[in-house]
């Protein structure tokens, strides 16, 4: 009886690698902000652990019915398998970018709202404009103008006393929750092999 090893030896002889499986997404390009925004965001989880603020790493996943492993040993003519808090204590909460977390509360209007409504959001913050001004114009106004935005959830946290930090995009590896679901899902996707999903138990 062969150990692990040499089958992986026999494997490596044969032609076939262990890679990534093949998907559709293109590679993220990491843009000059996102950079930035990440160093910031490290920068501040580390000021508030060294001041001993208990953190909250918030975050939710799903498996879907076709989910599969990542990789796979794939050969010369083998393509691998194909992937179809509590009262009296104050937090800081550590939260992704998803929009059900992100809904404004001050949202200024845009171009696809009636010229009209722009009008009342000027007059509202008591910022002139002349009466023959185009709806362009009107926007052009409304974006030098808009406050920072204000999200419902962060508001409602700050009101109880907690700090909110946002995850800089397409970084979950930096939320440590994510080291719980990728152990679970990869649990989930090496039983996921032709298996009612019933049966898949983690």
């Amino acid at each position: 009886m062969g150990c692990r090893e040499t089958l992986r030896q026999i494997l490596l002889k044969n032609g076939f690698e262990f890679k990534t499986n093949q998907n559709e997404r293109s590679t993220l390009i990491e843009r000059f902000e996102i950079s930035a925004w990440r160093h910031k965001y490290v920068r501040k989880i580390a000021e508030k652990g060294a001041e001993g603020k208990p953190i909250v790493y918030m975050d939710e996943t799903y498996v879907h019915l076709n989910y599969r492993i990542k990789k796979s040993w794939q050969g010369p003519s083998t393509s691998g398998v194909t992937e179809k808090i509590s009262p009296g204590k104050r937090y800081i909460i550590v939260m992704d970018n998803a929009s059900y977390h992100m809904k404004q509360v001050n949202k200024a209007p845009t171009m696809q709202n009636l010229k009209a409504t722009l009008r009342e959001w000027l007059c509202s913050k008591n910022i002139p404009f002349e009466e023959s001004f185009t709806k362009a114009e009107l926007l052009g106004l409304i974006n030098e103008n808009k406050p920072l935005p204000v999200y419902k959830t962060e508001e409602l946290l700050n009101e109880n006393g907690h700090e909110v930090l946002k995850l800089p995009p397409y970084h979950c590896d930096l939320n440590p929750i994510e080291m719980i679901w990728s152990l679970a899902k990869r649990r989930v996707a090496s039983r996921n092999m032709g298996v009612p999903a019933s049966e898949i138990i983690i």
